[in-house]
């Protein structure tokens, strides 16, 4: 029961801010604390972009190779880069 008929208690301290400093004072702080939120949401979802093509075989090591292969991209093609020969 995530969004139940519970109270959270970030809602009584955002009102007792709001009564003791003010409609602007808490604005601010919410405005400040969402950014966070988002920002902290966005390095996390870097962190699994960057992490999880080393850790998707090691999760599916009980599925077949060719299953494994659909998880994956392809090898990105050469685009006609010398190579030097």
């Amino acid at each position: 029961m995530v969004a139940g008929s519970e109270r959270s208690p970030g809602l009584s301290w955002a009102i007792r801010v709001r009564e003791q400093h003010g409609e602007a004072h808490a604005q601010a702080l919410f405005s400040r604390i969402m950014f966070l939120a988002v920002g902290l949401l966005g390095l996390v979802s870097a962190g699994f972009a960057v992490v999880l093509p080393y850790l998707l075989p090691l999760l599916a090591s009980g599925f077949a190779p060719a299953k494994l292969a659909l998880a994956t991209p392809p090898a990105a093609p050469d685009r006609g880069r010398a190579t030097g020969a």
